[in-house]
Order: C-alpha cells, then sequence, then structure tokens
C-alpha cells in the first residue's frame, strides 16, 4: 500500500482512550512490514514518517554471522553492522539512518509459510 494511502488511514485513527491509562492525546503505535531487501521498487525510507518499519536485512546478516560466512564472528556482529551502515550512508544507499524507526527481525514468517 503506498505510504499516502496509509497516512490517511493513520491520521483517521482515534486517539488512545485516557479510560485505558493512556495520557490524552495518545496517538496508536504504528509499525509496518516494507520487505525492503535493497534494491526493491519500495523503500523502508517512505514509510518512517508514518511508523516503525520492520527491517528484515539484519536477519539476514546475522544469519551470515552465525554460520561464519566470510570470517563473521558473532563477538563482532553489532560493529560489523555498524560499518556497513556507515558505507551504505557514505554511498548514497539510501536516504536515512533511522534505525531507530526500525523494528529488527531475525528472520520473516513468510520464508517459514510459504518457503519453508
Amino acid at each position: 500500500m503506498w505510504p499516502a494511502h496509509i497516512q490517511k488511514i493513520v491520521a483517521a485513527l482515534d486517539n488512545l482512550s485516557t479510560e485505558h491509562g493512556f495520557g490524552a492525546g495518545s496517538r496508536p503505535f504504528i509499525v509496518q512490514e516494507v520487505i525492503d531487501l535493497g534494491g526493491e521498487a519500495v523503500s523502508a525510507d517512505e514509510y518512517f514518517h508514518i511508523g516503525r518499519v520492520t527491517e528484515f536485512r539484519w536477519g539476514v546478516e546475522l544469519g551470515e554471522t552465525l554460520r561464519k560466512r566470510n570470517g563473521r564472528k558473532l563477538s563482532s556482529f553489532g560493529e560489523l553492522r555498524s560499518k556497513q551502515i556507515s558505507q551504505v550512508l557514505k554511498s548514497g544507499g539510501v536516504k536515512s539512518t533511522r534505525v531507530d524507526s526500525r523494528v529488527y527481525f531475525p528472520t520473516c514468517y513468510r520464508r517459514w509459510r510459504f518457503h519453508g
């Protein structure tokens, strides 16, 4: 679904109920599944302004590390991922560093449900 369409739906949602302990004016927490493994027609960056976005590349990288491919070690996984993000940013590969707007998954449920 296009970001503009999702934005209209989210904008039409009511605030959360103060009767259930939410502060006045609290908005729903939005998480969107955007499968962006790079080179896709849709980019996760297009959805950050609406809410959190799923991040499946992290799981791919973790899998490669657990399999010790290319000399990778779990002890340096976080450091490696930070370097890769920095390299991508320097090359202009992504529009935003919005790491705080991502929800990380070790795998995609579709892989197990339809391709497992």
